[in-house]
Order: C-alpha cells, then structure tokens, then sequence
C-alpha cells in the first residue's frame, strides 16, 4: 500500500536504544515529535523503548528483542536481522536509522565529542 492510498504516511525510525536521555534518544524522539506534527504515522523499532511514553507522544513503538545466550551472535547483529526483517514485512514510506540497518532510507550519524 502506498502513502496516497493511506490516510497518512508512514515512517520507521529504528534505533537499539529508545528510551532514556542519550543523544540518539533525544534526536530520536524530536524527529518523531516534528513527524507526528506534519501528519505522519511514527513507529519506533528498537530493542529498549517505553510504550506508555510513546502513546503519550503520538508515537508508535515495536519491540525487537536480542538474545542474550553467550553462544548467540553479538548482539548488534541479532537486532540488525530481526529489525530488517520485521520492517521489511511492514509496508513504511521512509526508513531512519541510526547506524543499525544496513538498509534504510536516510541514516543518521551522530557523535558528541567532549
């Protein structure tokens, strides 16, 4: 389904970690709260996120879990596999990540140098 045959747009951000005060959080969570003012459907696919504090935003949310088996993948890996898969199988108009996919739409990158 394409975006003008929906009531609004759709847009995935996906970071591991969406909940908390790191950067990334707080870019994040500004870039959803601007999408969510121009009309947009936000969803937030990350391994740590709060749901309460998304409904309250406007936002949706997707909880992608990790192993945490010692034998398992590291853990970066496991999240990017389901991540990707679970996206791909969702029908978004714009793909943000923050360095874990390796497919998306626009990637931010982003460090903070003390």
């Amino acid at each position: 389904m394409t975006a003008d045959r929906r009531s609004h747009p759709r847009i995935a951000m996906v970071s591991r970690t969406g909940r908390g005060q790191t950067g990334s959080v707080n870019i994040i969570m500004e870039n959803a709260r601007r999408f969510v003012a121009a009309g947009w459907d936000v969803t937030l696919v990350a391994q740590r996120l709060d749901p309460r504090d998304l409904r309250r935003r406007g936002i949706g949310g997707q909880r992608i879990r990790e192993s945490w088996w010692p034998w398992a993948r590291p853990q970066r890996e496991r999240f990017r596999e389901r991540a990707e898969g679970w996206v791909a199988d969702q029908d978004f108009d714009l793909v943000v990540a923050h360095g874990e996919l390796q497919t998306q739409d626009v990637v931010h990158i982003h460090n903070c140098v003390h």
